[in-house]
């Protein structure tokens, strides 16, 4: 995620330059057309090229730092930004933040949602896509904060069991106790945040099975290949020889988003562990985090 996407800067900008040259053309060829009626059309092309643009926009209008809260989070709670030596890189993540935030709609269900927590759900995402520039976000989807665990009717109560949830559609949904735990310790190799927008990354191709969207054929095959093996080797020698935990066992999907979280809280071991599996993820993230 940067601050501009130059690719989606540039089609909204042909698309409304497109649709302006085309109503103006219609205009100069018709000598009859009233002036009223040749102001209204080229006003809409102007109104939809500003408005397929409005994100750019509104960071255009906006301070790139986030506010003093926020960064104070990201400095004593988030391990990845606090390992970042760079002050230029630093700097990025910052920015990478707030425009994200800017972008999300982030309501507290049963919570306030404090600048701790607004800054925690943005770096469980900006750490996923800080090796990848050009990636933006989604922002169709809300993000909702629930106290604690809940269950399937996300009624939050003591006994629930979930404590984040991504659907095909809808919001992203968050225990704001268990994405606090997450970051508590920053190298346990758990983190609901990094594991759900693992599963919107997921998405991203209209369905989930644990391949990251939009790989061509001959980068698929090798994630089919180590999906297999790593299933096969946990059904053979069991959990104890596994470097992911037993709920990456799942399915597709879930091996997915336990990989992410312990390629990036504890990046060293997988690569000794499961060198293979380390290197797809380091390819796909464009963070070669065991190295740094």
């Amino acid at each position: 995620m940067q601050r501009f996407n130059s690719k989606a800067l540039l089609l909204n900008g042909a698309v409304g330059a497109v649709v302006a040259t085309g109503l103006g053309g219609l205009v100069l060829a018709n000598d009859d057309v009233p002036g009223v009626a040749v102001l209204v059309p080229v006003l809409g092309a102007v109104l939809y090229v500003l408005w397929s643009m409005r994100r750019y926009i509104r960071r255009m209008m906006a301070d790139p730092e986030p506010p003093e809260g926020i960064r104070k989070t990201l400095e004593t709670g988030v391990h990845f930004y606090k390992c970042i030596k760079d002050p230029a890189e630093k700097t990025r993540f910052r920015h990478d933040v707030q425009y994200f935030l800017l972008d999300q709609t982030i309501v507290g269900v049963g919570v306030e949602v404090t600048d701790e927590l607004r800054a925690l759900v943005a770096a469980s995402a900006v750490v996923l896509s800080f090796g990848r520039p050009w990636y933006e976000w989604d922002t169709t989807r809300d993000i909702l904060l629930y106290p604690s665990a809940f269950d399937e009717d996300y009624n939050h109560r003591s006994d629930g069991r979930r404590l984040g949830q991504v659907g095909s559609q809808g919001p992203v949904i968050f225990s704001a106790k268990a994405l606090r735990a997450g970051f508590a310790s920053g190298t346990d190799g758990h983190n609901v945040g990094f594991h759900a927008f693992a599963h919107v990354l997921d998405f991203d191709d209209g369905q989930i099975d644990g391949i990251p969207a939009n790989l061509n054929w001959e980068a698929i095959r090798p994630w089919v290949d180590q999906m297999s093996a790593h299933f096969t080797r946990r059904d053979r020698q069991g959990r104890r020889k596994q470097v992911l935990r037993d709920y990456a066992f799942t399915n597709e999907a879930e091996f997915l988003a336990c990989a992410t979280e312990m390629f990036f809280e504890q990046p060293r071991r997988m690569k000794q562990k499961a060198p293979e599996l380390y290197r797809l993820l380091e390819e796909f993230y464009g963070q070669p985090l065991a190295d740094q």
